[in-house]
């Protein structure tokens, strides 16, 4: 099994959001988005996000995730996946030797509290109101579907973590 990978030195936001549609998780100095990309631009509930002072953003679908990050000096894009095919064409690329690939999820805070346009309101009293592009009943709440890549080290043949790639945010079945 292989982690399929791919860099750029020097990518800007808009090379990072091209790579693949879907959900995504945006930084600025003042606020946390989350997105729904589409065709390289990043919509909110509200509609478009003014991307100029994002310094860092993960993209995901069930297939690839990028990563991008500004520290000051310029971007660096990364992206994983398990289809070669879906690495973006001129990137620097790298395949990483797995031994397992583990399913995990995170639980989102807050419970839905109604649907518009597609996307959930997921309230809780200690963080307010986070939307999330995915629409979950009433009272229910949010996962975070994970992959895990674990790898085996070469000296002692001892397991890690190599990296995880988020999936797809959708509803937790259940009462969580």
């Amino acid at each position: 099994m292989k982690l399929h990978t791919a860099s750029r030195d020097g990518a800007s936001l808009a090379d990072a959001l091209a790579v693949c549609d879907g959900i995504g998780f945006l930084a600025t100095p003042w606020e946390h988005h989350v997105v729904r990309v589409r065709g390289g631009r990043a919509f909110g509930v509200d509609g478009p996000v003014d991307l100029a002072a994002v310094y860092e953003g993960r993209v995901f679908n069930s297939v690839v995730e990028v990563r991008w990050l500004d520290p000051g000096d310029g971007g660096r894009a990364s992206v994983l996946t398990d289809d070669v095919a879906s690495l973006p064409a001129g990137w620097d690329s790298a395949d990483v030797e797995t031994i397992d690939r583990v399913p995990g999820s995170y639980l989102v805070w807050g419970r839905a509290a109604g649907v518009r346009d597609g996307w959930t309101a997921l309230t809780a009293a200690r963080i307010g109101t986070l939307h999330v592009p995915v629409e979950i009943p009433e009272g229910g709440r949010a996962l975070i579907r994970t992959c895990e890549y674990v790898g085996r080290e070469t000296k002692h043949g001892n397991a890690h973590v190599i990296d995880e790639r988020l999936i797809a945010i959708e509803a937790a079945e259940g009462d969580t």
